[in-house]
């Protein structure tokens, strides 16, 4: 390797990668690791990233702006009544992934419609600011439990833009399937 080849440590990974400085530190995020150090003719360099300006251990400080929509729709649900998967995948599951990038907590309602009765809902869950949340439709009980082993669809309402996507576990088989999508967004305001 010719002199100037750096090796690369990210400021807050534990983790080295190759990258370069030039002939010199002189670049701006380029400093040598220990001054005049070299081996083999290979001066090593610090590199800091620039994409990485703040440690993920630390709060972020951006804000970011409205993301999302206030209307969700998941038209494909069903849980298992019971499952043969592995011990290690556990039974089958639903879950509606919440992302809220917003400043304030997200209140949402969610409205499960089968084919064979009326609505049941809302079940109300609370997604905190700037966080996401997973929420198991095998964990609502309140005002109903979901009906295992039977379709369903659900209209998910909340007072603040959040993002939602789909996620299935199907344990039916010995052979676990894990399946996800985006939920259909309705850009029309609620609530």
């Amino acid at each position: 390797m010719p002199n100037g080849t750096a090796i690369a440590k990210n400021t807050y990974q534990p983790t080295y990668q190759l990258g370069t400085c030039g002939k010199s530190a002189a670049r701006p995020g380029c400093r040598p690791v220990k001054s005049g150090r070299s081996t083999a003719g290979i001066t090593l360099f610090h590199i800091q990233n620039p994409f990485m300006k703040t440690n993920p251990t630390q709060p972020a400080r951006k804000s970011f702006p409205p993301l999302g929509h206030k209307r969700w729709v998941i038209p494909d649900g069903f849980i298992p009544v019971d499952s043969q998967g592995s011990d290690t995948a556990g039974p089958g599951h639903e879950t509606a992934c919440i992302l809220n990038v917003s400043d304030k907590d997200a209140q949402l309602q969610i409205w499960i419609f089968y084919s064979g009765g009326d609505p049941v809902g809302p079940y109300e869950v609370s997604v905190p600011a700037r966080r996401t949340k997973h929420i198991g439709f095998n964990d609502l009980n309140d005002p109903a439990p979901i009906l295992r082993g039977t379709d369903y669809a659900s209209v998910i309402e909340s007072d603040m833009p959040v993002i939602v996507q789909h996620m299935r576990l199907d344990s039916r088989r010995a052979e676990n399937a894990l399946v996800t999508t985006m939920a259909f967004a309705d850009t029309e305001s609620v609530m």
